[in-house]
């Protein structure tokens, strides 16, 4: 059946208001697990240092009565440092843009504000944890960068056999070695990767216990999140379970030196699994996120956001990791 003869249809005009919906769907993530787990505490200085120390080895200790007592050699404390890094996101709009009715927003400067914000503590959370990369002061035309996961951990680590160096040293690393870059680069990876296993992760997790540590915290990329949780040993899933709920996810691993919480990452790099305890680690901001206007050059609104932090890898020996892991099956 046809419309009768001089029936006006929406085909024809084009003065009919648009139906845009006055909401904005994001999907991004914006949850940034090391930064959550982490503490926070302040710098004042472009190298920020801190001091580490640790216990004599256990020995025999017995002594004859009515002896001197001879003092044995104190090792003082070691001083450790890292360079702070600047991240920052600038905003322009056009007094025009401003000036227009923009659905879903009142302003599109305050949007986009809020917007860079939250990409910018995703950024941070990439440089802490997802890039490869140790510490370098900066120059002049080249900007200072801190010292990242990767490049600390270097006691307790399971990794590929790969002939590697090893803060300066030439070595022959197996699935026990350290496999750390020196401060000033990142770690060298291995050539080819393997399937996480439980049997690597139990290694790593007995060596930070051996060293002191006491983790609380396993981080892995999004498809070693479904490896883990395919683990025979006793991984939990802290869930309700009913009839209509299916639980295929490890929540917590219950290892022989305690509770682990595993966590999907994001943002860091999927052929890690770091075994983290959160107490010996911390973001020192030298500057925290801060909003500044820019100098007004011509029609538009100016803004830059700014932060300047680095890792403080308060003790490496209480943290682990797995090396050289698969990516995809």
């Amino acid at each position: 059946m046809t419309a009768p003869t001089g029936t006006l249809q929406t085909y024809t005009v084009n003065t009919n208001r648009e139906d845009l919906q006055n909401f904005i769907y994001n999907i991004s993530p914006t949850d940034c697990p090391l930064l959550a787990h982490l503490s926070e505490t302040e710098a004042s200085s472009t190298k920020h240092e801190w001091s580490t120390d640790s216990l004599a080895a256990a020995a025999s200790n017995s002594q004859i009565e009515g002896d001197d007592y001879a003092a044995s050699t104190i090792t003082p404390p070691s001083r450790v440092f890292n360079y702070t890094q600047i991240s920052g996101k600038a905003i322009s709009v056009s007094g025009t843009q401003r000036a227009m009715d923009t659905a879903g927003m009142d302003d599109m400067l305050d949007y986009a504000l809020v917007k860079r914000g939250k990409t910018l503590k995703r950024d941070v959370e990439f440089n802490l944890i997802g890039v490869n990369q140790g510490y370098f002061a900066g120059a002049a035309t080249k900007p200072r960068l801190l010292r990242a996961w990767d490049s600390w951990i270097s006691t307790n680590v399971n990794m590929n056999n790969v002939t590697t160096t090893v803060q300066g040293a030439t070595a022959a690393a197996t699935t026990a070695g350290a496999n750390a870059g020196a401060a000033t680069a990142g770690r060298t990876d291995a050539s080819s990767v393997r399937d996480l296993s439980e049997t690597y992760v139990k290694d790593v997790l007995e060596k930070v216990f051996t060293e002191g540590g006491d983790p609380s915290l396993m981080m892995v990329g999004p498809y070693n999140k479904q490896v883990v949780s395919g683990f025979t040993g006793r991984a939990q899933g802290r869930q309700a379970v009913s009839v209509d709920t299916i639980n295929a996810a490890a929540e917590i691993y219950v290892s022989d030196f305690g509770e682990i919480r595993v966590v999907a990452s994001r943002f860091m790099r999927e052929r890690d699994c770091h075994i983290i305890d959160p107490e010996y680690a911390s973001v020192a901001y030298l500057r925290r996120m801060q909003e500044q206007d820019l100098a007004k050059t011509g029609d538009s609104d100016r803004k830059f956001i700014t932060v300047e932090y680095t890792l403080a890898m308060l003790n490496e020996g209480a943290h682990g990791s797995v090396f050289d892991i698969a990516t995809q099956s």
